[in-house]
C-alpha cells in the first residue's frame, strides 16, 4: 500500500512539474508591460504631471517672499572753494565734474517684498484642469501602448507554438517511418522487398529529420525575438510553451471604443487651453507687502528702515482682437478632431467587418485541409496493406507520405493563422 502511494505521489509530482516548467502566454504579457520603456515613460510623463500642478498651486495660490537690492554711487571730482577732491557718494555739490546731480545720484534700495496673489484661484483650477487632462492622455497612451504590445507578444508567442508543433509533427511521422522501415526490412528478408526500398525509407527519414531541424531552428528565433518584445535581459529557456484557446472577445460599442479616447481627451484639452488663454483678459490682483530700507544717504541707515504695503492689479483691455482669432483656432482644432473621429470608426468597423469575413474564408480551408488529412491517413494504411502484399512500391508510399506530411504543415500553419485573425480581431474589437 506504501509502495503504491509512493508510486502516485511520484507521477503527481512529474506531472506537477512538467506543468509548471511550461510557460503561459500571460507570463510573458506581464513581463513585457512591466519592461516597456514606452510604458516606463508614460508613467514617469504622468508622474511629472502630478508634480506640475503642485507647482502651479504654488505659482497662483501660495505667497512668496524674496529679496531684492539695489545700491548706485556716483562718484565725482569736487572742485568747491577752489580746492579739489574725490567724493564717492556726493548728494548737493554745486561744483564738480562728473554726473549731473540733479537727474543721478546715489541711493540704496534694498528689502523683503512678501506678495500674494489674491484672484489666482480661477487661474490654478484652469490649469489643473489643463494637467489632469494631460495625465488623462498619459493613462489612454499607456492603456493604447499596452493593447499594441500585447498583440504583437502574442503573434509572436503563436508563431512559437507553430514552430513547437510542427517540430512534434516531424517527431511522430519520424516513429511512423521508423515502423515501415521494420515492416520493409521483414518483407526484405523474405525476398519480397529490396534493400533500395530501405535505403530509400531511409533517406525520407534523413529528410524528415532536416525538416524537423529547420523547425527547431526557427523557433529558436522566433523565441528570440519573443524575449526581446518582452525585454528579458536575460532569455528565458526554451522549454514548453502552454497552447493558447483565443476566442472572440465581446467588444465595446462603436461609439465607446478604447481607440476613440483619445479624441474626446483632445476636445476636451482645447477647452481647457481655451480658458486658459481667456484667464489672460480677466483682473489679476496681488498683495504686496515690502520691509527694509530706502534712501539717498548712506549714513544713518538704521533710520530710514520701513514698511509700505499695497494691492497690485493688471488687467488686459485690448491687444489687437487676439482672442478672436484664438477662438477661431480653437473651432478649426475641433472640427479636425471629429472628422478623424468619424475616420477611426469607419476604419475600425471596415477592419472588423473584413475579418470577420477571412474567419469564415479561414475556417473552410481549415475543414477542407482537415478533410485531406483524413484522406492521407486512410491511403497510407491502404498503402502500407498493399506493400505487406506485395502489390505496392515503397516509392508510392513515401510519394504519399511526403505529401501528407506538407499537408500537416499546411494544417498546422492554417490553425495558427486562424488565432492570428482572432486576435487581430480582439485588436480592433477593442
Amino acid at each position: 500500500m506504501n509502495k503504491n502511494k509512493l508510486i502516485l505521489i511520484g507521477i503527481f509530482l512529474i506531472l506537477f512539474t512538467s506543468v509548471s516548467a511550461q510557460r503561459r502566454l500571460q507570463d510573458y504579457l506581464s513581463i513585457a508591460d512591466r519592461n516597456s520603456p514606452l510604458l516606463v515613460a508614460a508613467r514617469n510623463r504622468k508622474a511629472v504631471g502630478d508634480e506640475e500642478i503642485q507647482r502651479l498651486k504654488a505659482v497662483y495660490t501660495h505667497s512668496r517672499l524674496e529679496f531684492s537690492g539695489d545700491a548706485l554711487f556716483v562718484p565725482v571730482v569736487s572742485t568747491e572753494n577752489g580746492k579739489s577732491g574725490f567724493r564717492w557718494n556726493d548728494q548737493d555739490g554745486k561744483d564738480y565734474y562728473g554726473y549731473d546731480l540733479g537727474e543721478s545720484s546715489g541711493h540704496i534700495d534694498a528689502g523683503l517684498t512678501w506678495t500674494k496673489p489674491l484672484s489666482g484661484d480661477r487661474n490654478f483650477q484652469t490649469e489643473k484642469q489643463y494637467w489632469n487632462i494631460r495625465n488623462d492622455m498619459e493613462d489612454d497612451h499607456i492603456r493604447l501602448s499596452s493593447h499594441d504590445l500585447h498583440r504583437l507578444v502574442t503573434e509572436q508567442y503563436l508563431l512559437c507554438l507553430l514552430d513547437e508543433e510542427n517540430e512534434r509533427t516531424y517527431n511522430s511521422l519520424d516513429s511512423l517511418l521508423i515502423y515501415q522501415s521494420r515492416i520493409v526490412s521483414a518483407l526484405a528478408n523474405k525476398g519480397l522487398a529490396s534493400v533500395a526500398d530501405l535505403r530509400l525509407i531511409d533517406i525520407e527519414r534523413q529528410k524528415n529529420k532536416s525538416i524537423r531541424e529547420q523547425a527547431r531552428q526557427s523557433f529558436q528565433s522566433h523565441h528570440a525575438e519573443l524575449n526581446i518584445l518582452c525585454g528579458l535581459s536575460e532569455p528565458l529557456p526554451d522549454n514548453d510553451l502552454q497552447p493558447v484557446d483565443l476566442s472572440i472577445q465581446p467588444g465595446r460599442e462603436p461609439s465607446s471604443s478604447f481607440f476613440l479616447e483619445q479624441f474626446r481627451l483632445d476636445s476636451l484639452l482645447q477647452h481647457t487651453d481655451l480658458a486658459s488663454y481667456q484667464n489672460l483678459y480677466r483682473p489679476q490682483l496681488s498683495l504686496f507687502v515690502t520691509n527694509g530700507v530706502q534712501t539717498g544717504a548712506y549714513k544713518d541707515l538704521y533710520r530710514h528702515f520701513g514698511v509700505s504695503a499695497g494691492l497690485h492689479l493688471t488687467w488686459l483691455l485690448s491687444d489687437g482682437k487676439q482672442m478672436k482669432h484664438r477662438q477661431r483656432e480653437y473651432h478649426l482644432a475641433l472640427s479636425t478632431i471629429r472628422e478623424q473621429r468619424n475616420h477611426e470608426m469607419t476604419v475600425r468597423k471596415e477592419r472588423l467587418r473584413s475579418l470577420l469575413e477571412i474567419m469564415k474564408t479561414q475556417d473552410e480551408q481549415i475543414r477542407l485541409s482537415q478533410q485531406q488529412l483524413q484522406d492521407y491517413r486512410r491511403l497510407l494504411a491502404d498503402y502500407k496493406r498493399e506493400i505487406m502484399a506485395g502489390r505496392r512500391s515503397v516509392i508510392d508510399y513515401i510519394n504519399v507520405f511526403s505529401h501528407y506530411r506538407d499537408e500537416i504543415r499546411n494544417h498546422n500553419t492554417l490553425c495558427v493563422n486562424k488565432d492570428m485573425i482572432v486576435n487581430t480581431y480582439n485588436y480592433w474589437n477593442w
